[in-house]
């Protein structure tokens, strides 16, 4: 053995444990006195002779002729450490064999177990790792005896009486009494994919607004009197929609699902008893449909829910659903971060869908949002077949699309235990977007074969997303085939604010001209919908940004009246929003200035910002609890503003304002569709505009030498000035006009409140 890999493993063998006097037991009972007998002939075998003889006698022999070559420095230096690491490898075997014998005696360890760890202990030479396997089989002993998960707590309900309607069976999300419609036995999808049939034929003859409105189900109408918020009520309710101009409901999951919210799931392919199960959703499909209502479903395929069937038999010891997942032994207390979950005692009692008295499972999970969501494994060839077949069934039936929560997170790096991907050019999720897409499209062609008509021969596909959409261009190919198609535009619009001509700060909906053209360019160029929003189930309500940052007026939840600017605020975002091509996305409420509450703070939640709708129909109104956080869904900040049924009758209602705007972009592609042909710059039409008047205007070119001109203003944004028309312009027609004055060539805003749409058409 050459002198530097000598050394190396007797620095690794000896450090961590002191040399003893005596080799082992059995040199101590029965060689002690026993030497070689060996005469030196200098200075170096003299020295090592000495520590040979700390050896058990057979061993010294060994080591005898070598002893015997010894004449220089090096030699010595060689031999030394050979012997040494004999001495360290007999050292170590006591302990060893101490070792051994305690794991042996550790009853609740499998013998899978008891080999791993023995296979360690009989391959090591450092103390140290004997020592840190030997606690690891002892925790893991502990974890693997019969632990038993805590009562379940007594879940305290607070009533808002206030809100509470009369006359109603209330239900709890998530309660016992919705266990026996939920098929808890379910373990594959693959079936149900095979034998659904197609349903709901698209009518296909209406005219599209491209306006997608994103609904919370549960907190829009309670269609069967529990309190909970249906699909019963929703198809009640369609026309809601019709009139208001939608063409798209993109709806937040309406799974099975323990939560409220709907994202952690249970079952796949149907729909929650708490909102009236599949057979009314295949009513509402069909109703969607005949009014020519594209569906959008919310998927989360990151996790599934505590509940799933899959994790509850991982959690039952069976390997192959363990797979499903991300599972992993742990050896201590200590968690390697915020994504490590394990069967805390305290987890099983929140749940009414699982048994209870089930001991607890000893392993980890990873799970990017909490325990109750367990991140799903989907390098799983098992797994990938079953969500393939999800959007087979989904797709078959005549749902138009998915929106994919959190699908970012599907391959993330956030936990040693969990196989990720490089994030810039993440090839993974692009192939798993790929496949998904051909499944689905699969589904819209068994329809066409079928002769059910569909929206598209497309699956409309878009993710998740907090930031520039063309950042998320990594995801919209896998080798030259399309996988997902957009993601939401999580940069303009939202949270975004800017400061008038007077240094006066406000919230703003607005994109520059040049800025739009390169963003709707790029789009193009990958076929994807441009998808802004002012705010969703995950943000703070626009209108509260709007009196936090800029008015600097409290948020509540309890009910409030908004003042004129607030909603002079609302309409000017509601506005800007409408008055371009892309898919713009509304949410709960934004046309009635549903306000909810805070998101965050002390007493808040994500409950404030998915308020119920405040109907004067009390057997609509939604008002109920989830069983296992207490949390209540119900009319919150809003109850302070005019009932749906008032707004949909006044005439300067957001409603009715929206419902104009979506008429527009039925009647002008310019301002519905997405073409960089449309865009222009309102300094073309308009003479010495500065900077900060024309971030009030949109102005589209409808190709025919007519233009659309959107305006729209509140207090903070500051006014029009005196605008003045090129005299080579006039104003054809005013579409719409709110607090604008005219005279002549000259547009202005006599309130502090503005919008209008009007065509213009050149001399």
């Amino acid at each position: 053995m050459k002198y530097h890999k000598l050394c190396s493993l007797l620095t690794l063998a000896v450090l961590p444990l002191p040399m003893f006097s005596c080799v082992s037991k059995v040199s101590k009972a029965n060689e002690q006195d026993q030497k070689i007998n060996f005469l030196p002939n200098n200075e170096f075998q003299k020295e090592l002779l000495n520590l040979i003889y700390k050896l058990p006698y057979l061993e010294q022999e060994k080591f005898e002729p070598k002893l015997a070559n010894v004449t220089n420095e090096d030699q010595k230096r060689e031999l030394e450490l050979s012997i040494m690491l004999k001495i360290r490898i007999l050292q170590i075997q006591d302990y060893k064999n101490e070792t051994i014998e305690k794991i042996k005696k550790l009853t609740n360890l499998t013998e899978d177990y008891k080999t791993k760890f023995l296979e360690t202990i009989s391959e090591s030479l450092s103390k140290q790792t004997i020592s840190d396997t030997l606690s690891k089989a002892i925790y893991l002993n502990q974890k693997l005896a019969l632990r038993y998960p805590d009562p379940k707590p007594i879940m305290q309900y607070h009533d808002l009486e206030s809100v509470k309607p009369i006359n109603k069976e209330f239900q709890k999300w998530g309660s016992s009494f919705f266990t026996p419609l939920i098929k808890l036995n379910k373990t594959s999808y693959l079936e149900d994919s095979k034998n659904v049939l197609p349903i709901a034929p698209f009518n296909n003859n209406l005219s599209k607004s491209n306006l997608m409105y994103q609904l919370t189900v549960y907190s829009f109408a309670d269609g069967n009197n529990d309190g909970i918020g249906d699909f019963i009520g929703l198809t009640e309710n369609l026309d809601y929609f019709a009139k208001l101009g939608v063409d798209t409901l993109y709806l937040s999951p309406a799974f099975p699902s323990s939560s409220y919210h709907g994202y952690d799931v249970i079952d796949y392919t149907d729909i929650a008893p708490e909102l009236g199960g599949m057979d009314a959703f295949d009513n509402f499909l069909t109703k969607a449909h005949s009014l020519g209502i594209r569906v959008i479903m919310d998927v989360p395929f990151n996790h599934t829910s505590y509940e799933h069937p899959w994790f509850q038999k991982a959690l039952a010891g069976d390997l192959k659903y363990q797979n499903y997942y991300h599972f992993y032994d742990v050896y201590s207390d200590q968690r390697e971060n915020n994504t490590e979950q394990r069967d805390d005692p305290w987890l099983r009692g929140l749940y009414n869908h699982v048994n209870s008295s089930r001991p607890l499972f000893h392993k980890a999970w990873t799970a990017k949002f909490w325990a109750g969501m367990p991140d799903l494994n989907l390098d799983n060839l098992e797994v990938r077949k079953e969500i393939d077949a999800i959007h087979k069934f989904w797709a078959t039936k005549g749902v138009d699309g998915f929106r994919y929560d959190a699908f970012y997170h599907i391959y993330d790096n956030y936990n040693s235990h969990k196989q990720g991907e490089n994030q810039t050019f993440p090839i993974k999720t692009q192939k798993l977007m790929n496949e998904w897409r051909m499944k689905a499209n699969q589904g819209i062609l068994k329809r066409k074969e079928a002769q059910i008509s569909s929206s598209d021969d497309e699956f409309l596909m878009f993710g998740e997303w907090w930031g520039n959409p063309l950042s998320g261009f990594k995801y919209f190919d896998y080798l030259g085939q399309k996988a997902l198609g957009s993601v939401i535009d999580g940069e303009h619009y939202k949270q975004k604010n800017n400061v008038n001509q007077f240094g006066q700060k406000y919230q703003e909906v607005f994109i520059l001209p040049k800025d739009e053209e390169n963003l709707i360019k790029s789009l193009n160029e990958k076929h994807s919908n441009w998808m802004p929003f002012l705010d969703n189930h995950d943000v703070e309500r626009w209108i509260n940004e709007v009196k936090w940052n800029v008015i600097q007026t409290p948020v509540t939840n309890q009910a409030n009246v908004l003042t004129n600017n607030e909603i002079d605020a609302m309409n000017y975002a509601l506005v800007s929003l409408l008055s371009r091509g892309g898919l713009p996305i509304l949410y709960d409420g934004n046309e009635l200035y549903m306000q909810g509450g805070p998101q965050h703070g002390e007493g808040n939640g994500d409950y404030n910002i998915r308020e119920a709708f405040k109907w004067d129909d009390s057997s609509k109104q939604v008002y109920f609890f989830e069983a296992k956080s207490g949390d209540l869904i119900a009319k919150r900040a809003s109850e302070g503003m005019p009932s749906v049924e008032k707004m949909i009758n006044d005439e300067t209602s957001g409603f009715n304002l929206v419902s104009k705007l979506a008429v527009i972009r039925k009647n002008f592609p310019a301002v519905r569709e997405q073409k960089v042909s449309y865009i222009v710059d309102p300094l073309d039409l308009f003479e010495n505009l500065d900077s900060f008047q024309s971030r009030k205007i949109t102005v589209r070119n409808n190709l025919d030498g007519s233009y659309l001109v959107y305006f729209y203003g509140y207090k903070q944004t500051g006014g029009l000035g005196n605008l003045v028309l090129k005299p080579n312009y006039q104003i054809e027609k005013i579409l719409l006009n709110h607090n604008l004055s005219l005279s002549g060539q000259k547009i202005s805003n006599n309130s502090d409140g503005f919008y209008g749409v009007f065509l213009i058409k050149g001399k």
